[in-house]
C-alpha cells in the first residue's frame, strides 16, 4: 500500500506539479521518504520474524521427533515391567528366594572366616614349629662346623 501511494507521488511529480505547490511537494518527498524507511524496517522485520519462525519450526520439528523417540522408549520399557508388575507373586517369590540365598551367604561367610581363622592358626603354629627346629637345627649345624673347623686346624698343624 505504502509502495503504491510512493508510485501515485512519483509519478505526479514526473509529470507536472499539478494542484500541488512546492511546499506539498516537499512534503510529499518528506512523507515519501519516511514511507520508505517505515517500508525498509518493516521488511527488515518480516526478514527477522520469517528467520525465527524458520528456526522456531526446525525446533518444534527435532523437539517432536525426541518426543516420538521418548514415547518408543517409554512403551519399551512398560513392555518390559509389565510381567513384573502383573505378577506380585514372582515378586515375592523372587523376594523370598534373595532372603534364603542372604540367609546361606551370611552362613557360609560364617563358616569360611571361621575356618580361614583356623587355618591361619595352624599354618601360624606350623611356621614358628618349623623356625624352631630349624633354628636348632642351624645352631647344631653351626656346632659341627666349629667341631670341623678345629680338627681341620688340628690336623694341618
Amino acid at each position: 500500500q505504502h509502495e503504491s501511494t510512493i508510485r501515485e507521488l512519483q509519478s505526479r511529480l514526473d509529470s507536472d506539479l499539478g494542484s500541488y505547490s512546492v511546499q506539498d511537494i516537499r512534503t510529499r518527498d518528506e512523507e515519501i521518504a519516511q514511507l520508505r524507511e517505515s517500508n525498509d524496517a518493516a521488511q527488515d522485520w518480516m526478514a527477522k520474524a520469517v528467520e525465527h519462525h524458520n528456526m522456531l519450526s526446525e525446533q518444534v520439528a527435532s523437539a517432536t521427533n525426541e518426543n516420538t523417540s521418548l514415547k518408543a522408549e517409554v512403551k519399551e520399557l512398560k513392555d518390559k515391567l509389565l510381567p513384573f508388575e502383573t505378577s506380585t507373586l514372582l515378586a515375592e517369590k523372587l523376594q523370598i528366594e534373595v532372603e534364603e540365598k542372604t540367609a546361606e551367604f551370611e552362613s557360609l561367610e560364617k563358616s569360611h572366616t571361621s575356618r580361614i581363622t583356623e587355618l591361619e592358626n595352624t599354618h601360624n603354629n606350623r611356621m614358628s614349629e618349623l623356625e624352631a627346629k630349624h633354628i636348632g637345627e642351624v645352631e647344631m649345624l653351626k656346632g659341627q662346623i666349629a667341631q670341623m673347623t678345629n680338627e681341620l686346624q688340628i690336623v694341618r698343624a
